[in-house]
């Protein structure tokens, strides 16, 4: 169940599971912070734990284009993977993987 209480910077959203990590988030208005909490929970009970690790909000594209190259790309007989990789790197590394989408 989420925890929401007013603070002096607005409103936050607090939620805790035995299986994972607390999250919380501080939003301007409390409905912005309900709904959050709402669809965190709504994951949670679909079985996306990921959601609550919220891992995505803190690796950027850079770091796994990174790690593909070193790891992935020698094992792969083509090199136009570590191409493309270089250019997705060069182009959008700053984004968090959170805010890609499809």
């Amino acid at each position: 169940m989420a925890h929401i209480e007013q603070r002096p910077a607005g409103w936050r959203a607090q939620i805790r599971r035995k299986e994972a990590p607390s999250i919380s988030r501080t939003f301007d208005l409390k409905a912005d912070a309900e709904a959050w909490a709402w669809e965190i929970e709504r994951e949670c009970q679909r079985g996306n734990i990921a959601t609550l690790r919220d891992d995505a909000g803190r690796v950027t594209i850079a770091e796994v284009a990174k790690l593909y190259i070193e790891k992935v790309v020698p094992k792969k007989k083509d090199n136009s993977a570590g191409t493309y990789a270089t250019k997705v790197r060069d182009k959008f590394g700053a984004f968090f993987l959170a805010n890609v989408q499809h």
